[in-house]
C-alpha cells in the first residue's frame, strides 16, 4: 500500500533528498514551530537528537502508520511528531506499537490534515479490481443517483 502525505508534512520533507542526513534536533524544532502549543510540543520534542537518513526516516513514518490509528492512510506532521518524540523509545524497543498511542496534541494536528487533505478534493488511491466485485458497480451507480437527487 503506498501512503499519501499531507500537504504540510510534504512542505516539510521538501527540504530533503533521498540521501540526505537529518539532524533530528533541528527538524524536531521545525515540527514544533507547527503546533500552535509551540513550547509544549517544543517539550516533548525536546528527547530528539542525533542524525538519521532520510531513507530511514521515511521507512518508520510508513512502518509505523499502520499502528497508528489517527492517520492510517495519510502521513501527517503529527504523525512524524509522534514518532520523533518517541523515537528514543522506538530505538530502545524496536516495537513500533508505540508510535501508534495516543497523544492529545500530535493527533489534534494528524486529523486537521487528514481533513484538509479530502477538502481539497483528494482522494487515495484505489485497487481498480474492487470494481470487478459483483454488485460494485451498481452501488456506485445507486450513489450517484442518490447524490444527485440530493
Amino acid at each position: 500500500m503506498s501512503y499519501q502525505l499531507s500537504l504540510s508534512l510534504g512542505e516539510l520533507f521538501q527540504q530533503f533528498d533521498d540521501n540526505a542526513t537529518i539532524d533530528l534536533s533541528k527538524l524536531a524544532r521545525q515540527v514544533a514551530e507547527l503546533f500552535e502549543g509551540k513550547e509544549a510540543a517544543s517539550s516533548m520534542l525536546g528527547t530528539c537528537a542525533g542524525n538519521i537518513r532520510y531513507e530511514t526516516l521515511s521507512r518508520y513514518l510508513f512502518d509505523c502508520v499502520v499502528y497508528d490509528s489517527v492517520v492510517r492512510d495519510i502521513l501527517t506532521t503529527g504523525h512524524l511528531a509522534k514518532l520523533l518524540s518517541r523515537l528514543d523509545i522506538l530505538k530502545q524497543t524496536s516495537n513500533l506499537r508505540i508510535v501508534g498511542l495516543p497523544h492529545s496534541i500530535f493527533d489534534q494536528r494528524s486529523q486537521m490534515e487528514r481533513s484538509d487533505y479530502f477538502g481539497r478534493n483528494n482522494i487515495l488511491p484505489i485497487d481498480a479490481n474492487v470494481l470487478e466485485v459483483e454488485g460494485v458497480r451498481a452501488m456506485l451507480e445507486r450513489e450517484k443517483r442518490a447524490i444527485q437527487k440530493g
